[in-house]
């Protein structure tokens, strides 16, 4: 008889669960699962019997976060590096118009030096017409540090988010004691 009250009580336990808001996403698997415990008879268990219960519902996305939990700041900070994610490009359209501006004046002094292959040109500084700063490699190098600097901070922001957010939310089970 002990075996089938914990049952029960497991299955009272998930239902309430089922009902709070923070686990809307899962509300009616979890209120199915505990229907079948909570049942007179077993039969209605052994569709969850080959189901892995952690691995299906211990995941992120089977909680729902509360907009109120989470700070106002991650919203701001989604915005700067979602508009950061263009500064590689811009980096490199300008280094290319800067480019593109010095063959012009190289090609205008010396008709012949446009026979050499532009890249070449490029990375030498079409012969003293472009600043060092906009050479082929240093753009290249900004636009890959860049792009390096707004994937580290997007993780970084990621994680930390992880953590306040699961900070601030209640415990969906009181810890055992």
């Amino acid at each position: 008889m002990g075996g089938l009250t914990d049952r029960h009580v497991v299955g009272q336990r998930i239902g309430d669960l089922a009902d709070e808001g923070g686990l809307a996403p899962r509300a009616e698997e979890l209120q199915a699962l505990a229907k079948a415990l909570r049942a007179a008879d077993t039969d209605g268990l052994g569709t969850w019997a080959d189901l892995d219960l952690l691995a299906a519902y211990g995941r992120p996305e089977s909680v729902a976060v509360d907009p109120a939990v989470e700070h106002k700041a991650w919203g701001w900070l989604e915005a700067g590096l979602g508009a950061l994610v263009f500064l590689p490009l811009l980096f490199t359209w300008h280094g290319l118009t800067q480019a593109s501006s010095a063959y012009g004046a190289l090609t205008g002094d010396n008709p012949k030096a446009a026979a050499r292959p532009f890249l070449q040109l490029w990375q030498s500084g079409f012969e003293g017409h472009l600043a060092g700063l906009y050479t082929f490699g240093t753009v290249a190098m900004s636009a890959t540090v860049a792009i390096a600097c707004c994937s580290r901070w997007r993780s970084c922001t990621a994680s930390a988010r992880r953590r306040s957010t699961v900070e601030r939310r209640p415990r969906a089970v009181p810890p055992s004691s």
